[in-house]
C-alpha cells in the first residue's frame, strides 16, 4: 500500500491535536474536513467516512458528549482494524495505532468532548 505523504502528515497532525487537548477547538472541525478530503483518495473506506460525517454533525449540533464518545470509539475501532491489515505498511500501522489510542483515550477521559 502506497500512502501519500499528505496522509502521513495528517496522521501526525491528528495525533498531536488529540494528545495536546486541542480537539475542542475549531481545529478539530478542520481536521474532520481534512480527513474527509484525504479519504476520498482511498477505496473501501466508506464506513470510516460515514463515521467522520456523523462525528462532524454531532459536533456542529453540540450533541450530547456521550454520543460523541460513542462516535470516537467507533472511529478508534475502524482505525485499529485498518492498522492490523496485512497490507498496511509498518510505519502507517504504528501511526494508526497511536491514533486509535488517542481516540480511545479522549473518549474515556473526563475532558469535555464535543464542545468548543
Amino acid at each position: 500500500m502506497n500512502t501519500p505523504q499528505s496522509t502521513n502528515a495528517l496522521l501526525d497532525t491528528t495525533i498531536q491535536t488529540l494528545t495536546n487537548g486541542e480537539h475542542a477547538t475549531k481545529s478539530g472541525q478542520a481536521l474532520i474536513d481534512d480527513w474527509l478530503n484525504e479519504l476520498a483518495h482511498y477505496e473501501g473506506l466508506g464506513p470510516v467516512q460515514e463515521a467522520l460525517k456523523s462525528l462532524q454533525g454531532a459536533l456542529l449540533n453540540e450533541a450530547d458528549p456521550a454520543q460523541v464518545r460513542v462516535l470516537l470509539m467507533e472511529l478508534a475501532e475502524y482505525t485499529q482494524a485498518f492498522a492490523r491489515q496485512p497490507t498496511t505498511l509498518q510505519r502507517l500501522a504504528d501511526a494508526l495505532q497511536r491514533l486509535a489510542d488517542a481516540l480511545q483515550s479522549l473518549s474515556a477521559s473526563n475532558d469535555e468532548v464535543g464542545h468548543s
